[in-house]
C-alpha cells in the first residue's frame, strides 16, 4: 500500500508543532536533562539559523534585480514599488490593531508577574546594551550604505534594499540604451 506523503507545508507545521510540544514538556520536567540536552543541540540550531540567515542576502538581491530589471519600464516598477508599499502600509496597520486587540486577552490569561523583563522591565528602563534610538536623520543617512558589501555582512537588508533598487533601475537604461530587449 502506497500511503500519500504529506505536503511540505503540513510537515513543517507538524514539526514545529512537535518542537514546540517537545519545549512545553521539557520545561514542565524542570530536570537537568533538559537543560543538558539543550547544550548539546544548541550548535546544530545555530548552524540552521545561519546557514538560513545566509541565503537570505543572495535571495533578496537576485529577486530584486531580476525583478527590477525584467520588468523593463521604470514605470511600471513605480507602480508596483507604490502598490507594495500601500499594501505594507495596510499590513502593518492591521497587525497593529490585531494586537492591540489580542494582548489585553493573552496578558489576562498569563500569571501575574510572568509579563516582567526582570529588574530592567519592572523599572521600565531600557536593556543594558540599548543606546538612544537614532535621529530621523541619522537613519535616513543610513539608508544609503557606505559600503554595500559591508551592508551584506551586516544583514542590513533595508540598506540593501537602498543599494541594489537603484541599481536595478540603472540596468533597465543599458539595456535599452544598447538596444537589448
Amino acid at each position: 500500500m502506497t500511503g500519500r506523503r504529506p505536503s511540505l507545508t503540513v510537515a513543517s507545521l507538524i514539526a514545529l508543532a512537535l518542537g514546540f510540544g517537545g519545549g512545553l514538556a521539557a520545561h514542565a520536567v524542570h530536570g537537568a536533562w533538559p537543560l543538558a540536552a539543550a547544550t548539546v543541540l544548541a550548535p546544530v540550531g545555530a548552524l540552521w539559523t545561519n546557514a538560513l540567515r545566509m541565503t537570505v542576502v543572495p535571495l533578496v538581491l537576485a529577486n530584486l534585480v531580476l525583478g527590477v530589471a525584467g520588468g523593463g519600464d521604470g514605470r511600471a516598477v513605480g507602480r508596483v514599488g507604490g502598490l507594495s508599499v500601500v499594501v505594507f502600509v495596510l499590513l502593518l496597520a492591521a497587525a497593529g490593531v490585531l494586537t492591540a486587540l489580542a494582548v489585553p486577552a493573552v496578558l489576562a490569561v498569563l500569571p501575574h508577574g510572568a509579563t516582567s523583563l526582570g529588574p530592567a522591565g519592572a523599572a521600565g528602563a531600557a536593556p543594558s546594551g540599548a543606546g538612544a534610538p537614532p535621529s530621523f536623520a541619522d537613519w535616513l543617512v543610513g539608508l544609503v550604505p557606505v559600503n554595500p558589501f559591508r551592508a551584506a555582512a551586516d544583514g542590513d537588508i533595508l540598506a540593501l534594499i537602498a543599494f541594489t533598487l537603484p541599481f536595478a533601475l540603472a540596468l533597465t537604461r543599458i539595456r535599452r540604451s544598447c538596444g537589448v530587449r
